[in-house]
């Protein structure tokens, strides 16, 4: 769902901190070795 549209806006707004993008980039780097390993 895109911003515009969706009601919980104040969860975007976390994604934009420095501590939002350190824990996205932890969290693709999880998913990656996790997917790596499934391979």
């Amino acid at each position: 769902m895109n911003f515009s549209r969706n009601p919980n806006k104040a969860g975007y707004a976390y994604l934009l901190t420095p501590k939002g993008i350190e824990e996205k980039g932890r969290l693709t780097i999880s998913f990656l070795k996790f997917k790596m390993e499934e391979y």
